[in-house]
């Protein structure tokens, strides 16, 4: 029971740990969203000015979207169908210990989601705080 316990708290933590990065990632857009854009001032550098602002507007939108996808899939990752049907041959502890096998099987998914997003977080984060770096000298 202990084992059981344990892995479906580690589903909820995980779950909670995809949430708030989803909210570190709401926010960061929010606060490109909310800044002084610096467009004028590179629209007007000619050449190096526009390829900066399409680069940089480019890696923000991809990494939004990869560490978006990656954290809300991390939150709808379901074990598969037909896996908690109930066998009647099994006894009791067999069961048990098989559902605490599939959802430690859902954390480490959700972990593994978790991981492979927060490198776009940064590449996002970055990205955003030299938008607003060039804002503020604009």
């Amino acid at each position: 029971m202990a084992v059981a316990s344990a892995s479906r708290s580690e589903v909820r933590r995980a779950d909670h740990s995809a949430a708030a990065l989803t909210a570190v990632l709401t926010s960061t857009t929010a606060l490109v969203g909310g800044v002084e854009s610096p467009l004028p001032m590179l629209w007007g550098q000619g050449p190096w000015g526009i390829l900066a602002v399409l680069v940089l507007a480019s890696v923000f939108a991809i990494g939004t979207a990869v560490a978006g996808w990656r954290f809300i899939s991390a939150v709808s990752i379901c074990p598969g169908e037909g896996i908690l049907d109930v066998r009647i041959d099994e006894s009791f502890e067999d069961e048990l210990w098989r559902l605490s096998t599939i959802t430690a099987a859902a954390a480490a998914a959700k972990y593994r989601r978790i991981r492979r997003g927060i490198p776009w977080l940064g590449l996002a984060a970055g990205t955003a705080y030299l938008w607003c770096l060039l804002g503020t000298l604009s």
